[in-house]
């Protein structure tokens, strides 16, 4: 994971487009020394980080910094994702309550019919939309789902229907 001479030497042309400086033989095998454990995209990023937020010249320590910083900062975002398992049931459950509530908002009515037909694949030669995809649209020749993908989820037994209702307040919100 060593930076290779002309990879050091294109990380000090870019320097030295932002700050004027003069790049040497020197230059490029000491740069070469202080960035070892980096990658040239690595160094890149932080150079172009560096000439946006400061005003003084970027040295391989000033690189260093940020490389670490910006592995610390990804790390701790990778670690505050939630972990474990979901329970699928109490996740449905509470979708289903938010979308009742945004439906009830809106003053919009459930289509339970739509609903069912997502759940299924579309059987219709030149569309095959996926579970959870609407139909695809060939020119103007319909509006909405095939025909066909509703009888095949109403066979299927189609998908349950949503509570219309939202709750009165966060209380009556099972857990």
């Amino acid at each position: 994971m060593t930076l290779d001479r002309s990879e050091v030497a294109r990380l000090l042309g870019m320097t030295a487009s932002f700050d004027q400086r003069t790049v040497g033989q020197a230059d490029v095998a000491a740069w070469q020394a202080a960035l070892t454990g980096v990658t040239y995209g690595e160094c890149e990023a932080a150079i172009l980080e560096h000439a946006k937020t400061s005003r003084e010249r970027v040295t391989p320590a000033d690189i260093l910094v940020r490389i670490r910083d910006s592995k610390r900062h990804r790390a701790e975002r990778l670690t505050a994702l939630p972990t474990g398992t979901t329970d699928r049931a109490k996740a449905t459950a509470a979708a289903k309550r938010g979308m009742a509530a945004i439906y009830a908002e809106m003053g919009w009515t459930y289509n339970a019919q739509r609903t069912a037909a997502m759940s299924v694949t579309c059987p219709v030669a030149r569309c095959w939309a996926p579970v959870g995809r609407t139909c695809r649209k060939f020119g103007d020749r319909y509006q909405g789902m095939h025909r066909e993908r509703v009888t095949r989820a109403t066979a299927a037994g189609g998908a349950l229907p949503l509570e219309t209702s939202a709750p009165a307040s966060t209380e009556d919100v099972p857990t």
